[in-house]
């Protein structure tokens, strides 16, 4: 029956791709909703028989044996495993409802859903399987899926750019991943997750570094990260789904995966929580400065991501999947209800444009107060059971990294209180700075098709986190039952002291700044950097294999080569050539 999770995707990616224009919007709607029903009763049956009849879901596949390299093919769910082919199945079914109404006017609807249902097949494979070269199967689909659904208009320009940084930036992860499959095949003699796992008379410090950076690429970290603001160029939908619980959780979902292993590499561990921590607060810095709705949120996302790399590091892996299930939720909610005030004025995205939607848009509002509830862990909110519990998780460790985690962490968490605000009153509650004539005749409000989900969204991130925080299974993986109660009160209090601080100096201050926060944004965030590192690159590509080599050397050798270059055209070549590229002609030569 778990075989359905690749049959039944499959069958139906194959009847749309052949069939699509002949079924019509309305029957690949409804075939759609058969397969996600499906998958959705197949992974709650997944998770009860695995957490309560203790089962272990393997399903043999397929054996291929080629030289040294022998693959075992299965079907292999664990406990992450059924958590997030839940957590997948579920978000995607909400955002593929919202999309019926959000792009109800999109001529290109089926290509849309096929898309999706591509995406989707392919983070089944990433996270059932258990062999590196297979996961790489899904790793890589994933990443040509994000490419597709992030270029779906793809008339526009922007769309085309992001997409293409989007691609480039996920190409230098699958290198990584293929140096890091191909050190396991040379070093270990296997590539089997489960025999890497309970074999430590090894040093994985060589198969778990290109592994991390082929990680880093993925779930967008530090220096890695600038494809995620440029992936907001596709639609909303989809920008939910790549943020909350696919695309960028498959580097993370990979390093729980590796988790038993990476408790034994010690260097490694300090380069993850650096990176995390480091990649945790420029993420919440960058979102302060970002004038752009979804791009806010989309920094929002990489703090988060920074958040669950930091804990593995500091080998607190069970408490890092812990945030990244309610993470999804959450930031799904948020970025839907982002996507429908979009929806609602007429595609304007700036912030400095909106303004005074809390009584135009009122469902909106209470829905955006629900997210940024959770993101700033709010007390007894979802994000709150894990996020808190990350915090005190590195407070409780004694070493001096955890002590620098908790810093960086804590400063993080300061920094998202204060965007969420400035996010919420530029929005909501400040003078309204719309067109006339759009607050008059265009904003209109959410349909069935736009609530149904978002409903269903805010019940899970209102209940889902004390639901699990009561579950057993949860509450062991929290290495400490007493977590909640071994940071002081006073400790707990400091972020609540430094926000109040910081509202009274803004409210006191008369002085305004003149600094263009897009330009700030704009170094800050790396661009400069990568364009200045790519114009280097052009420029030697152009100047020197370019103009001094294809345009220079090969245009004067002439088609001719052998002994016919020496007898009739050595002469010309040293009348044409200086010093330097006689040596270099010579040189050519010799090795023709």
């Amino acid at each position: 029956m778990y075989l359905n999770i690749y049959t039944l995707p499959l069958t139906t990616l194959i009847i749309i791709g052949l069939l699509g224009r002949y079924i019509g919007k309305e029957g690949v709607k409804s075939l759609i909703n058969v397969t996600l029903s499906i998958l959705s009763l197949i992974s709650v049956l997944a998770l009860y028989e695995y957490f309560l009849d203790n089962n272990q879901l393997i399903a043999p596949l397929l054996n291929l044996k080629v030289d040294i390299l022998d693959l075992n093919i299965y079907l292999y769910l664990e406990d992450i495993s059924v958590l997030m082919l839940l957590v997948i199945i579920s978000i995607t079914y909400v955002v593929l409802i919202y999309s019926y109404d959000y792009m109800i006017n999109d001529p290109h609807i089926i290509r849309f859903n096929l898309y999706i249902l591509l995406f989707i097949f392919f983070m089944i494979i990433l996270i059932s399987s258990n062999s590196l070269p297979i996961i790489f199967i899904g790793w890589e689909g994933v990443g040509l899926s994000s490419f597709l659904l992030i270029s779906f208009w793809y008339s526009r320009f922007n769309t085309q750019i992001g997409s293409l940084i989007a691609l480039l930036m996920n190409r230098v992860g699958d290198v990584f991943y293929l140096l890091g499959v191909l050190a396991s095949l040379l070093l270990i003699g296997s590539v089997d997750l489960i025999s890497l796992n309970i074999n430590f008379n090894y040093n994985y410090d060589l198969l778990l570094l290109p592994l991390f950076l082929a990680c880093m690429s993925k779930s967008a970290q530090l220096y890695l990260h600038l494809w995620l603001p440029y992936s907001m160029e596709g639609p909303t939908p989809i920008s939910a789904l790549i943020h909350a619980a696919t695309m960028v959780t498959a580097g993370v979902f990979l390093l729980l995966k590796l988790n038993q292993i990476l408790l034994s590499s010690y260097y490694l561990l300090i380069i993850l929580f650096i990176i995390g921590t480091l990649t945790a607060f420029v993420g919440s810095s960058l979102a302060i400065l970002s004038l752009d709705i979804k791009e806010l949120i989309a920094y929002s996302t990489m703090s988060q991501l920074g958040y669950m790399m930091s804990i593995i590091g500091l080998k607190g892996g069970n408490l890092s999947f812990y945030h990244l299930v309610f993470h999804a939720y959450f930031k799904a909610l948020l970025f839907l209800t982002a996507g429908g005030i979009i929806h609602s004025i007429l595609d304007i995205q700036d912030l400095r444009k909106m303004g005074g939607l809390s009584k135009l848009l009122p469902v909106q509002s209470i829905l955006s107060i629900l997210g940024i509830l959770s993101l700033i862990a709010f007390p007894f909110s979802t994000g709150f059971y894990s996020k808190e519990g990350l915090l005190n998780y590195s407070y409780s460790l004694s070493d001096l990294s955890s002590h620098y985690s908790y810093i960086i962490l804590l400063t993080s968490a300061i920094l998202t209180i204060i965007y969420n605000y400035y996010f919420y009153i530029k929005i909501f509650l400040k003078e309204s700075r719309l067109p006339l004539f759009l607050l008059k005749y265009n904003l209109h409000p959410f349909s069935l098709h736009l609530l149904t989900p978002l409903f269903s969204l805010s019940i899970f991130t209102i209940f889902i986190g004390y639901l699990l925080s009561k579950w057993s299974y949860i509450n062991n993986l929290y290495q400490n039952p007493n977590l909640f109660d071994i940071i002081p009160l006073y400790i707990k209090l400091i972020p609540l002291f430094f926000i109040v601080a910081i509202f009274i100096i803004i409210r006191l201050s008369s002085i305004k700044s003149n600094i263009k926060l897009s330009i700030l944004s704009t170094l800050y965030s790396f661009k400069s950097l990568y364009q200045l590192i790519s114009s280097l690159f052009f420029t030697l590509s152009y100047r020197v294999f370019f103009k001094l080599f294809d345009y220079g050397y090969l245009d004067l050798l002439g088609p001719i080569s052998g002994d016919q270059l020496i007898k009739l055209k050595v002469n010309n070549l040293f009348d044409k050539l200086n010093p330097l590229s006689i040596l270099l002609t010579l040189l050519l030569l010799y090795l023709l």
